[in-house]
């Protein structure tokens, strides 16, 4: 997850343009739904115990460990980087753990 937030808070700005503009241009949508692609596989390759959960909960550890939940983490709720961190990493490892 250290990972991943450190291209969170690098990637911010470019993220939430995309996701502004992607109404109006495929090609943001289309680069959008591959950067999400991309940090599933980042997920696998990291946790190759992902392989055995079901459907729905690889689902909810995707969620979680989002740039959506990062960024409400950080902006919405106020927290530090140190803090959202431990959040998500501890709803990972319930959700892997109760698999």
């Amino acid at each position: 997850m250290e990972r991943h937030a450190d291209g969170y808070e690098n990637q911010k700005n470019t993220i939430l343009s995309t996701a502004a503009l992607s109404w109006r241009y495929e090609i943001l949508r289309k680069n959008y739904a591959r950067y999400q692609r991309g940090l599933r596989k980042d997920l696998d390759d990291w946790l190759p115990e992902l392989k055995s959960v079901s459907r729905n909960r690889r689902e909810m550890i995707d969620a979680a460990a989002s740039f959506e939940m990062w960024h409400r983490l950080r902006e919405h709720q106020g927290l530090s980087k140190k803090v959202s961190i431990e959040i998500i990493v501890e709803a990972l490892t319930e959700l892997i753990g109760e698999s």
